[in-house]
């Protein structure tokens, strides 16, 4: 399916959005690719720094990527202030912003991976919210890429452990 044909199902056939959009006309459909995989496994060369998408520096969970690029954006900076002023390798950038931001990539990756299992199946999604186990605490540790040990056993559960 293309993304012409999700917007038209969401906007036709949808059970809830197609009663309330009936009269609705798309003035435009804009899309594109977003690296939600998580960070490329090294970011440096000695002549290159990957940063933003070519980085994969994007929240999986969501697809933001301004959070990181505020945080990623600096440190690429001074890397490359160092590199061309003092002459320092390249090589500092990767353990910089992975010690700034990777555990969070990390952890909304994880994430991204459980939800990806959990929320294609709608028996699945009944179950959670049925039984209250979909809380304001855990969409809030969602939100902010927070592992918990209920997340962590979930994730165990799921056969993700290691992915």
């Amino acid at each position: 399916m293309s993304i012409r044909d999700y917007q038209r199902n969401f906007v036709e056939e949808h059970p809830l959005s197609s009663a309330k959009l009936t009269k609705a006309v798309p003035t435009a459909i804009k899309a594109g690719c977003i690296p939600v995989g998580g960070p490329m496994s090294r970011t440096s060369t000695e002549k290159v720094l990957a940063v933003g998408d070519a980085g994969g520096h994007t929240i999986p969970t969501v697809g933001g990527g301004v959070p990181p690029a505020l945080i990623i954006g600096r440190i690429a900076g001074d890397t490359v202030a160092d590199h061309v002023l003092g002459g320092k390798s390249l090589a500092g950038f990767d353990p910089a912003w992975r010690g700034q931001m990777g555990k969070t990539l990390e952890n909304s990756l994880r994430m991204r991976r459980m939800s990806d299992v959990v929320f294609k199946n709608e028996r699945m999604i009944d179950i959670i919210t049925k039984r209250g186990w979909l809380t304001k605490e855990m969409v809030m540790k969602f939100v902010l890429c927070e592992m918990d040990a209920k997340m962590r056993l979930m994730e165990k559960t799921l056969g993700l452990m290691g992915r």
